[in-house]
């Protein structure tokens, strides 16, 4: 898809739809990345996006038109042919013999005189709505309002409720249905979910961090950050880094099992270094390295 936005400027929100999607030119897609990265805004954008895309696939179908809003349509139409062939109230129909007859007998018709100037005429002809169809048209609107208000109560009930209004789109996205699901675009924003729970959890000593991992074919290693989540030694192996994890979570990358793993930077303690790995090498024998699908470098938070 041929790119809308500037490159100076920032990325529209259907450019950034089509970057999870996969939709964009490979370099066109790097520069749009690189820009969530570095913009709150954008990447507020992206993350939003994401959360609709799982609101729909987790939306239930609607359910049916209430019954009382049904009979209520039905009647209105129903009514609508009698109320035409009814006619209007207060005119008399004079048929063409009558009119020629009255002629014949002397009898003449009042002359009309000149309108005043500067008065319309009234109107008539078929541009002039009928009183029968004004109330007609209110009946429809009446009935489709109360259909509207239907529908709207039945989503609210059936929606989940939301979390406070300081809560990310990012976060919302990442727990609904249980399981989070890892998304390029929005993956800065789950990083930083993951840092700030952390911090609310207990701390771990300076010496207790710079501790390197248990080795490679022990059992899992648990966090100490209070988020109690394992990382399989695989996962640790595909990585291959020795410093403890800051943060990690399970969750979902393109439908498969994956772990989020967070790391400090080597080089810039103000940055993190986030790492998706397949966890498929979780249930093999003799496990193998697990596959790194995903690494990117963002601010500490």
């Amino acid at each position: 898809m041929t790119s809308t936005a500037d490159t100076s400027q920032h990325p529209d929100a259907a450019e950034i739809a089509d970057l999870a999607e996969g939709l964009l030119a490979p370099s066109r897609a790097e520069h749009v990345r690189q820009h969530i990265d570095a913009c709150s805004l954008c990447s507020d954008i992206s993350a939003t996006l994401q959360e609709i895309q799982e609101l729909l696939a987790t939306t239930p179908a609607p359910a049916p038109m209430p019954a009382d809003v049904a009979e209520r349509i039905d009647a209105a139409l129903a009514a609508e042919p009698a109320t035409e062939a009814t006619p209007h109230e207060g005119v008399a129909h004079v048929s063409r013999e009558t009119a020629l007859s009255s002629r014949g007998t002397g009898v003449t018709e009042p002359i009309r005189g000149k309108r005043p100037s500067g008065r319309p005429r009234a109107a008539t002809g078929p541009g002039r709505a009928s009183a029968a169809r004004r109330r007609h048209v209110a009946a429809l609107s009446a009935a489709f309002g109360a259909a509207v208000i239907g529908i709207g109560v039945f989503f609210l009930q059936s929606s989940p409720a939301t979390s406070g209004g300081d809560t990310s789109a990012a976060e919302k996205a990442s727990k609904r249905g249980g399981t989070p699901v890892f998304v390029d675009a929005a993956l800065q924003g789950q990083v930083h979910s993951l840092l700030a729970s952390d911090a609310t959890a207990s701390t771990v000593a300076p010496q207790e961090k710079k501790t390197p991992s248990v080795h490679m074919d022990s059992g899992p290693t648990t966090l100490k950050n209070g988020l109690d989540v394992a990382v399989p030694p695989c996962v640790e192996k595909g990585i291959g880094r020795e410093e403890g994890p800051i943060a990690a979570q399970k969750g979902t990358y393109k439908g498969s099992d994956a772990f989020l793993v967070v790391l400090p930077h080597p080089t810039d303690s103000s940055r993190v270094q986030a790492y998706v790995v397949d966890a498929a090498c979780v249930h093999t024998t003799p496990s193998p390295r697990g596959k790194v699908l995903l690494t990117r470098v963002y601010p500490r938070g």
